[in-house]
């Protein structure tokens, strides 16, 4: 499974929008479970959300998620995943050249609902990745 660096563990979807009121709007769980919880939230400012998905172990260790930010058209604007392709034999090198910690973008001028574009990431936990919707927004905020 995913390396992380530091100790996660899966997410309590009714206290995220406490832990981060700035850009949390609403979180709605799609399948509460200790373990593997799916639950989508709803930013703040802007006309987007996350799609959530992580995956647990019983003591409640963070072992995999998929963040992944879509536009309120629901077209993709960027994914935050941390999981290895190891159960797809045959993926191509430059995807699993990217596991477990990744990034994936869609294809600028095309319809790409994956995300094919991908880079190295350094978010391990949805708080990471909240924080940097948060400083985006600060960054949109102030420039001219």
């Amino acid at each position: 499974m995913a390396e992380f660096t530091q100790e996660v563990f899966t997410s309590n979807p009714g206290n995220i929008k406490n832990v981060h009121p700035e850009i949390v709007l609403d979180v709605t769980q799609d399948h509460p479970s200790a373990y593997n919880p799916k639950f989508t939230i709803k930013l703040n400012g802007w006309n987007s959300y996350l799609k959530c998905e992580e995956h647990g172990d019983k003591r409640g260790n963070l072992q995999a998620f998929f963040y992944n930010w879509y536009n309120k058209d629901h077209s993709l604007i960027m994914k935050f995943h941390n999981h290895t392709h190891e159960n797809y034999p045959d993926a191509a090198e430059e995807i699993t050249e990217f596991d477990p910690v990744h990034l994936q973008f869609p294809l600028l001028g095309v319809t790409d609902y994956e995300g094919k574009v991908r880079d190295h990431s350094i978010y391990q936990s949805l708080d990471d990745v909240l924080n940097f919707l948060r400083h985006l927004q600060w960054i949109e905020a102030r420039k001219v």
